[in-house]
């Protein structure tokens, strides 16, 4: 499920053109040699929890971190055009195993170690099993 949202991200011109690379998207914590911006990806939770037993609901988490904050809220503002897909909604989902993907919550700090803004993001997945 999460290499899914990872292609439909990287597949994505308009937020590739916002990263500083094309590796700038990876699993848990970056690569020392990635200039921000970068964001890293992480199953928060799959609680197995499942949806008319047949769809499971999973939570996928992402940090954004960003030289300024302006940058860091376009690449938050892409993500949530390219991720808030509710097929409850009447909106496409991501794949036929991607039903439903909705932003859930997030927060906003600024790195004093590394003086970079990170965004985090949080979004609840309903998805069907391989």
């Amino acid at each position: 499920m999460i290499p899914e949202i990872v292609a439909h991200l990287k597949a994505d011109t308009a937020l590739m053109a916002l990263l500083s690379s094309s590796c700038a998207v990876g699993p848990d914590v970056a690569r020392r040699d990635i200039a921000a911006p970068y964001m890293v990806y992480r199953l928060q939770s799959d609680a197995g929890r499942n949806r008319g037993n047949v769809a499971r609901e999973a939570a996928v988490g992402f940090s954004i971190y960003a030289a300024t904050f302006a940058q860091a809220d376009q690449i938050v503002k892409r993500m949530d055009a390219l991720l808030d897909k509710d097929e409850d909604h009447g909106i496409a989902p991501i794949s036929s195993r991607i039903h439903s993907v909705w932003r859930t919550g997030g927060s906003s700090t600024f790195e004093v170690d590394t003086k970079l803004y990170h965004r985090a993001l949080v979004f609840a997945v309903i998805y069907t099993e391989a």
